[in-house]
């Protein structure tokens, strides 16, 4: 199964546009350029490839990428947690674990992208 991972602007936001059919995402811009695996409709930006993280994100945070929707705070928690996860953890923790061979650099990256949500105060969409 696979699984996108987008940035956008909950309902409750002020930046949210409540037009139908408006894009909502959070955006690209604002994100540093990373090496987030892309998929077939997500890479780069406010997007990437949710499967191949989404062990290392239940790993460290207890939340899985699976979910709909993140909402803000949970978004910021995970932020959070990423973002405490020193290289020797990974590296002892998890990384033997990973069938996706994710680098520590590319875990920082993530722990980055979702910084970027976490200050906006947006909320993380899965498709599936």
């Amino acid at each position: 199964m696979g699984l996108d991972t987008y940035a956008v602007y909950g309902t409750e936001h002020p930046k949210y546009n409540h037009t139908e059919g408006a894009d909502n995402s959070i955006p690209n811009e604002l994100f540093p350029e990373n090496q987030l695996c892309g998929g077939m409709f997500s890479g780069g930006g406010n997007f990437f490839r949710g499967k191949v993280y989404n062990n290392a994100v239940e790993f460290f945070t207890d939340y899985s990428l699976y979910s709909d929707i993140l909402n803000p705070d949970e978004v910021k928690e995970i932020a959070t947690k990423l973002s405490e996860v020193t290289e020797q953890r990974y590296k002892e923790e998890f990384s033997h674990t990973d069938s996706y061979q994710i680098t520590y650099k590319e875990f920082k990256q993530l722990a980055e992208w979702f910084r970027v949500v976490a200050d906006e105060d947006g909320s993380v969409i899965s498709w599936y």
